[in-house]
C-alpha cells in the first residue's frame, strides 16, 4: 500500500531477527533522514547527488501531507464506496456533509467534515477550507475543487461519478490513491484524524531540499500559486522563491463574491466596493511576499462561478482580458488597486519596513495580440496616475497567459508587449483537446483502459500535441524578445515528467500550489541531474 501511495518502489531496510530476515518498517521521513545522514557531516557533491537520487518527489509529498497518512490508510478497512481522480494528497476522515452550508454548520459544531458535492465554485470556498476532505462527483486534476484543495493542503478526490452520499456517514478520503471508504464508528476511531499538511518542514527535508535548490539554481525556479496572505506565507515557508500566480478572482469569497456577481451583471454602484476589497486583498499578499517577485492575474472569472450573468458556455465566454476590454472600468479599477496596494506596502511603516514585491500584472485568456496592446494602455495609464498622486515611480511589468491555442500560435506577435509569458497548461490542454477538464474523469479512465491514452493529459503534458504548441510559443517568443521570461503555472508544473518537457522548451519558472512546492523543488533538481533541464 505504501508503494501504491508513492507510485514508486519502497526502499525497505532489512534486519536479521532470530536467524530470519525481516523487513523493518520505514516511512518517507525516516528514508529522507537516512539519506541525508548517510551523506555525512560534510557531504561531497557526489554524496549529495546520491541522496537526491534516492528520494522521490512523491515521498516528499507524503511527508508534507501528513506523516500519519500511510497509517491512516492502512487502518481503514472500511468498504470502498468510490474511486476517483487522486486530486490532492493526504488522508481526511469525517462525517459527510452534502452541501457547503451543512459543512460549515457541522464544522462550527466541532465535527470533522467531508464535503461531498457535484462540483465546487468560488462561492463554496469558505466551506472547502474547513473540510477535512473534499469529494466531487465531477471534475479532474485541473478542476476548481482540485486546485483549491491543493492550495490549502486538503485531501481531495474528484470525478467519482454518481455515488450516493448520506449526510452523517463516516468517510475516509485518500487523496493520494483516489479511494473513498465508508467507516463504521470503530474503524473511524482506529483511523484517527488526518492532520493538516505541514507548513514547517522537518530538518532533514530542509537539508535535502537545500541541496536540491543548489542543483537547480540557474536552471529552474519554483514559485507558488497563492491567492491570499496566508497562502503566500505558507508557500514561502515551504521554500517558494516567489508567487508565480496570484488569481484575483479567488480573493472574493463570501459576501465579496456577491460584489463580483453584481459587478458582472452591470451594477456600477459596487465598483468602488470592488476596488476597495481588491486593494486590501493585494496589500496583504504584497506584504507577505516582501521583496519577492509576484505575478497577479487580473480578474478571470467564468460568469457561472459567481452568478449574476448567464452564458451558454462560460468557460469560453467573456472572461480574462475579454472582460477587461468589454468592461474597461473593471480592468482600470484592478490596476489602480494593485498600484495603490504596492504603494501602501512600499511606504515605510512605523516599524521602518518598506520592502515591496516586484509585481507583474497578468492578462488571462489572450487570443489576439491587439488585446494585449489595448489592455496595456489602460493599465499603464492607471498605474502612472496612481504614481503621480502618490509621488512614487511604480514599476509594474506586464505578463500574458498563453492558454488558448491561438495565443500559442501567435505568441511572437505580442511577446514584445510583455516581459513574461505564463503558460496556463490546464486551459491549454482542455482547449487543445476540446475536452472539458471538469467532465473528463470518466472518459480519460476509459480511454486509458482501452490504450487510447497512455496518461491523463491533465496530469502529464501531452508531448505530441500540447507540448508542440508550447514549443512553438516558447521559440517564437524568445526570438521576438530574447529577454522574455517563460513560466508554467498549470498543475503540470508539479509533475516530474512534465517538468522535464518544460525545461527542454526553455521554461525556467514552475509555479505550483503551496504544499506542492517542496516536492517540485526536488523534481526540478532531479530534472537537472538527469540532463533534461538547462543550466
Amino acid at each position: 500500500r505504501a508503494e501504491q501511495r508513492r507510485r514508486a518502489p519502497d526502499r525497505c531496510p532489512l534486519s536479521e531477527v532470530g536467524g530470519s530476515i525481516c523487513a523493518v518498517d520505514t516511512t518517507p521521513l525516516s528514508a529522507i533522514e537516512a539519506a541525508v545522514g548517510g551523506a555525512g557531516d560534510e557531504p561531497t557533491p557526489a554524496a549529495r547527488l546520491a541522496a537526491l537520487n534516492s528520494i522521490s518527489p512523491a515521498m516528499i509529498d507524503d511527508v508534507v501531507f501528513g506523516a500519519d497518512a500511510a497509517r491512516l490508510g492502512a487502518a481503514a478497512d472500511g468498504r470502498v464506496v468510490a474511486i476517483g481522480v487522486a486530486a490532492s494528497p493526504g488522508v481526511g476522515v469525517g462525517r459527510v456533509a452534502v452541501d457547503p452550508v451543512a459543512a460549515l454548520d457541522s464544522w462550527e459544531a466541532g465535527r470533522d467534515v467531508v464535503l461531498v458535492v457535484d462540483e465546487t465554485t468560488p462561492a463554496d470556498e469558505p466551506a472547502m477550507r474547513v473540510a477535512s476532505a473534499i469529494v466531487t462527483r465531477r471534475g479532474s486534476l485541473a478542476s476548481h475543487a482540485a486546485i483549491i484543495a491543493r492550495q490549502y493542503g486538503i485531501p481531495a478526490v474528484c470525478g467519482v461519478g454518481e455515488i450516493e452520499a448520506r449526510a452523517g456517514e463516516q468517510w475516509l478520503v485518500d487523496g493520494a490513491t483516489g479511494e473513498v471508504r465508508h467507516l463504521d464508528d470503530d474503524s473511524a476511531s482506529q483511523a484517527g484524524r488526518g492532520g493538516p499538511a505541514l507548513s514547517e518542514l522537518p530538518t532533514a527535508v530542509k537539508t535535502l531540499l537545500a541541496w536540491a535548490d543548489e542543483v537547480a539554481a540557474g536552471g529552474l525556479v519554483v514559485m507558488a500559486n497563492a491567492d491570499d496572505e496566508n497562502a503566500v506565507r505558507t508557500a514561502l515557508s515551504l521554500g517558494a522563491s516567489g508567487v508565480g500566480l496570484c488569481r484575483t478572482e479567488h480573493q472574493f469569497l463570501g459576501e465579496a463574491a456577491g460584489v463580483v456577481a453584481r459587478l458582472l451583471a452591470g451594477d456600477h454602484e459596487v465598483l468602488a466596493e470592488f476596488a476597495q476589497h481588491q486593494r486590501a486583498a493585494l496589500r496583504g499578499v504584497f506584504s507577505a511576499a516582501e521583496d519577492r517577485p509576484i505575478t497577479v492575474r487580473l480578474l478571470d472569472a467564468p460568469s457561472h462561478e459567481f452568478g449574476g450573468v448567464t452564458e451558454h458556455n462560460p468557460m469560453l465566454g467573456v472572461r480574462g482580458i475579454r472582460l477587461g476590454l468589454m468592461r474597461p472600468e473593471i480592468l482600470e479599477a484592478q490596476a489602480v488597486a494593485a498600484a495603490e496596494a504596492w504603494c501602501d506596502v512600499a511606504e515605510p511603516s512605523s516599524a521602518g519596513r518598506s520592502a515591496a514585491p516586484r509585481v507583474r500584472l497578468c492578462l488571462g485568456v489572450v487570443a489576439f495580440p491587439e488585446e494585449v496592446t489595448a489592455a496595456r494602455s489602460i493599465i499603464d495609464a492607471a498605474v502612472e496616475r496612481v504614481g503621480s498622486v502618490r509621488g512614487r515611480r511604480i514599476d509594474m511589468a506586464a505578463s500574458a497567459m498563453v492558454e488558448t491555442p491561438r495565443a500559442a500560435l501567435c505568441t511572437a506577435m505580442f511577446a514584445t508587449e510583455v516581459d513574461s509569458i505564463c503558460f496556463g497548461t490546464n486551459d491549454l490542454t482542455q482547449l487543445t483537446y476540446g475536452l472539458s477538464r471538469d467532465d473528463s474523469a470518466e472518459l480519460v479512465a476509459e480511454y486509458r483502459r482501452r490504450g487510447i491514452l497512455e496518461r491523463d493529459p491533465f496530469a502529464t503534458l501531452d508531448h505530441l500535441g500540447v507540448a508542440r504548441l508550447l514549443a512553438l510559443a516558447a521559440q517564437t517568443a524568445t526570438a521576438a524578445n530574447p529577454e522574455i521570461a517563460l513560466s508554467m503555472c498549470g498543475e503540470h508544473a508539479a509533475d516530474p515528467a512534465s517538468i522535464a518537457i518544460a525545461a527542454q522548451l526553455g521554461i525556467t519558472t514552475l509555479s505550483v500550489s503551496p504544499y506542492r512546492v517542496p516536492a517540485t523543488r526536488l523534481a526540478a533538481a532531479r530534472c537537472i541531474i538527469e540532463g533534461d533541464g538547462r543550466r
